[in-house]
């Protein structure tokens, strides 16, 4: 199934556990704070063991001013590595607009589920 909806409304209880997610540009689109408190953690309790993300993000824009929010490379794999024990680059996507060049990083990153119960575990003895 494909679901377009405002993704804080989505559950388990309306879409179970997928195998599948693709995120084209929440990174830039969404408000930093929202991150790391609530985006990844409930992408993370909607995958299944076994599934994968792809996420494509941007690491440089000719004008970056927020929003969209610009990521460098390191700080989105940074933010990816603490909720993802399998995170691979597939490919910096480079192209030309009017003002200049934007890299749009590519990501596929699973087993997301061991690395939500580290961090839930240490959180809890925080």
């Amino acid at each position: 199934s494909l679901y377009e909806a405002d993704i804080f409304t989505l559950d388990r209880n309306v879409v179970g556990q997928v195998d599948a997610i693709l995120d084209r540009a929440a990174l830039v689109a969404l408000h930093p704070s929202c991150i790391e408190s609530k985006y990844l953690p409930l992408l993370t309790s909607l995958l299944d063991g076994n599934g994968r993300m792809l996420l494509a993000s941007v690491s440089r824009l000719p004008r970056p001013a927020a929003p969209p929010h610009v990521y460098g490379t390191s700080q989105i794999e940074r933010i990816l590595y603490k909720w993802f024990d399998d995170t691979e680059c597939l490919e910096e996507y480079r192209y030309e607009v009017a003002a200049g060049e934007v890299v749009e990083p590519i990501y596929c990153l699973s087993s997301a589920r061991r690395k939500q119960a580290t961090l839930k575990a240490a959180s809890a003895y925080a």
